[in-house]
């Protein structure tokens, strides 16, 4: 350059402000000059204003911009650029972009810088380092410009850090979510607006045994069993909403005990629901029988004739059974939280002392011992004592089964009935049995010839199963007709007895299906089936099991005799009748079957016939239907109409006759003891109302006096509680009545039968008159 240029420029200061001027250039021997001399010229102005334009806007923005040239070297940038790296404007000047981007950026860099020297336009995420050594997240947008200096290459840098960590945080969340959706042991589905299934997790699919390409798209109106169909239609309110109680599957028959819920959202302004199901079936079972065990238990305890206690290591009884307190003359309150010496002698303290001490070591004995009545006098008694632990096997104290040894006669009495009953039942159960083989002799002579010959034969392990299978299925078959002919011969002698008791249609559609899948499961029997419940809730009297015993038949005439694997069975209600409907199909086929081995040809169809005209039904059979038509009562009108049969207006038996004596009536059923009581009323005879449950025992033991006992026939076979021997140990020679309803069998332990027909009436006065003093007619 010449010394004598001059050269126009515009120099920036150091407030970013542009200021025009003249540089002249003067050499020295040593050096040169720069003189810088500001001049207003209009031009340059204009060129001033452009330029301060230019960098208020490029200084005032919120992102960065980067001017490369064709090499990759930063030659300018904006002040928010600084900022974002962290380096000052004269440090970043003449930097190579790859020193402030992250190394797995690099190759993103140079694909840049090639893509913006050939005119493309360049969008990239990138990883930047700052000066400090810390990064951020960016977004990089470049381009190419085209100057008479050359290209530059122009790259807008955005800060996305915080919108990055949030989708990070999003995606994991996501990930999470889903991991949990598809491992979780809890099961969840997922459906729309439209009550469609979008979407499940295998925990769901395994809960109700079905598939995911059945179930997803499934139509949620579809479903059979509607008890949960409120819980899953509260989306349409945006409700959450739960249900609880068994379900059972429309595309696997499977039925659960579930605790579900319905959790509706919103997403892309549609709405979607979370249905969750955690299954209890197992946990409910064991609920179940666990209740049924305590009830058990508990009823063991009260109604046990031995005295059971339970003392703490202080001997101070913690627990009484009723028989106990009895033996002493006390009741269970009065005894629960006293000390056991209350009850014996100082002596026989120190005895009960060692003992204690035997079981601290958990150690069992058996001793006797002298305790004292309420009334003073003492009461000599066997004491079984085993020690009671807790959770970590510390003895906490002593459980003592307890015999009054007064009443050993009546033991040993008690026993020698038994067993006299059980010699005489077991003698009949060996002639019925023989007449059973010898039936069958006369059925299949040559059976255990031909059994004994197949086998000896040179069969192979497969053919011997079949032979097995064909043998076991055949003696089935024969098995079920001497049940045939048993109930048949029993309805002949009139022997069968109908018991029609209290029972809603749900517990009778839940006792029918549960038997229909314990049936299905028959290895002789073996079949599938719908069965169409009946919806209303009301109360009948209705013998079930009956039913269930016409029906066991005639299924396993359809299964065996038709060849059936499908069965359809359908309840309604129609004026006071029960009309079930049976059809069947068989395999791979959808046509109905037609019954051509059910008529009245048939040993089953006369049984069944039978069976259902003791319950005062009919049965009819078309080619492809069978229908049972039952009648049952409401349980209000049934008994409603047993009060008003008998007009008190016609009692002409003496009144106060009886006013001395005590009656016990046994009963559950509350209008059978209205009856009783309003017929009695003018006899003004003294009415004892006994508890039926575990409480019977402890009330006979409140030396209550009774002197003719009147029992339901419908108790007096009860598993758990002996009527007959506890009335008998506690109220020796008191006559026991039975009352019987319908043509229900006479019990030979009876001193008396009173049937509760239309001369209950007559029948009740007759028969207290012959063991009471004889009442005669009003004047």
């Amino acid at each position: 350059m010449p010394i004598s240029k001059k050269i126009i420029a515009l120099l920036l200061s150091k407030n970013f402000k542009n200021i025009a001027g003249i540089i002249k250039a003067k050499k020295s021997d040593k050096s040169i000059s720069l003189y810088f001399y500001p001049k207003n010229n209009r031009y340059l102005n204009i060129l001033t204003d452009y330029q301060a334009f230019f960098n208020s806007i490029n200084h005032a923005a919120n992102f960065g911009i980067i001017i490369f040239n064709d090499k990759g070297y930063v030659v300018h940038v904006n002040k928010t650029t600084c900022q974002l790296y962290g380096y000052s404007f004269h440090e970043i000047i003449g930097m190579h972009g790859t020193t402030f981007i992250h190394p797995q950026i690099h190759s993103d860099f140079y694909r840049f810088i090639n893509d913006v020297k050939a005119d493309e336009v360049f969008q990239v995420k990138s990883i930047e380092i700052r000066k400090d050594g810390s990064t951020f997240y960016s977004l990089v947008e470049g381009k190419a410009i085209q100057t008479k200096y050359g290209k530059f290459l122009t790259a807008i840098v955005f800060d996305i850090t915080k919108q990055t960590e949030k989708e990070e945080e999003l995606n994991f969340q996501k990930t999470l979510f889903k991991k949990v959706f598809e491992l979780s042991p809890i099961g969840y589905f997922i459906y729309d607006e439209n009550l469609i299934i979008t979407d499940t997790n295998e925990a769901f699919l395994k809960q109700l045994d079905i598939q995911r390409e059945t179930f997803i798209g499934m139509d949620i109106r579809s479903i059979k069993d509607k008890k949960p169909f409120a819980m899953l239609s509260s989306i349409f309110q945006l409700k959450h909403a739960t249900y609880e109680g068994y379900y059972t599957s429309t595309l696997s028959g499977k039925t659960i005990y579930t605790k579900a819920q319905s959790i509706p959202f919103k997403f892309k302004n549609k709405t979607f629901a979370i249905g969750v199901s955690l299954d209890l079936t197992k946990e409910k079972n064991i609920e179940k029988e666990l209740t049924e065990k305590k009830q058990f238990y508990e009823s063991l305890f009260n109604t046990a004739l031995t005295g059971i206690i339970v003392t703490d290591t202080d001997e101070n009884l913690i627990l009484v059974n009723p028989a106990f307190a009895h033996i002493l003359g006390y009741t269970v309150d009065e005894m629960i939280n006293t000390k056991l010496s209350n009850y014996t002698t100082p002596r026989q303290m120190v005895m009960f002392q060692k003992q204690t001490e035997i079981r601290k070591k958990g150690k069992s004995s058996v001793y006797e011992a002298m305790l004292i009545h309420r009334n003073g006098s003492m009461v000599h008694v066997l004491i079984n004592a085993s020690p009671l632990k807790d959770s970590e096997n510390k003895v906490i104290g002593t459980l003592g089964i307890i015999v009054d040894m007064t009443y050993q006669n009546f033991l040993l009495k008690q026993i020698s009935e038994l067993t006299l009953k059980n010699e005489t039942v077991i003698k009949e159960k060996q002639a019925q049995l023989q007449a059973i083989i010898n039936h069958l002799k006369m059925s299949v002579p040559l059976l255990p010839e031909v059994t004994h010959l197949l086998f000896n034969q040179n069969l192979n392990v497969e053919q011997q199963n079949e032979l097995k299978k064909s043998l076991d299925r055949y003696l089935f078959i024969l098995q079920n007709t001497f049940k045939q002919i048993e109930i048949l011969h029993q309805c002949e002698k009139s022997n069968f007895k109908i018991r029609n008791k209290p029972i809603t249609f749900e517990q009778f559609n839940q006792q029918v299906s549960e038997w229909l899948k314990q049936k299905a499961q028959t290895i002789y029997t073996p079949f599938s089936f719908d069965f169409h419940p009946i919806t209303i809730k009301d109360t009948i009297l209705f013998d079930t099991d009956s039913l269930l015993k016409a029906l066991d038949f005639t299924i396993n005439n359809i299964v065996i005799k038709h060849a059936a694997n499908y069965l359809l069975f359908e309840a309604k209600i129609s004026q006071f009748h029960l009309l079930l409907t049976i059809q069947a199909l068989k395999k791979n086929n959808d046509e109905l079957i037609k019954f051509a081995y059910f008529n009245d040809k048939t040993l089953c169809y006369q049984v069944v016939l039978k069976l259902l005209s003791f319950m005062g039904g009919t049965l009819n059979v078309d080619d492809q239907k069978i229908e049972l038509l039952l009648p049952f009562k409401s349980y209000s009108e049934e008994q409603k109409n047993k009060i008003s049969q008998t007009s008190l207006q016609n009692n002409t038996y003496t009144t106060k006759i009886w006013s001395s004596f005590n009656l016990m009536i046994i009963t559950s059923d509350l209008y059978l003891m209205q009856l009783i009581e309003s017929l009695l009323i003018p006899t003004e005879i003294h009415i004892l109302k006994a508890p039926t449950d575990s409480k019977f025992i402890s009330f006979l033991m409140q030396n209550v006096i009774a002197d003719i006992v009147l029992i339901d026939d419908e108790l007096f076979e009860n598993p758990l509680i002996d009527y007959r021997s506890i009335i008998q140990r506690f109220l020796p020679n008191v006559p026991i009545l039975g009352i019987l309803k319908g043509n229900q069998k006479a019990d030979f332990s009876y001193e008396g039968i009173i049937l509760n027909s239309e001369n209950f009436q007559n029948e009740l006065f007759a028969m207290l008159s012959k063991y009471l003093e004889y009442g005669k007619p009003n004047q």
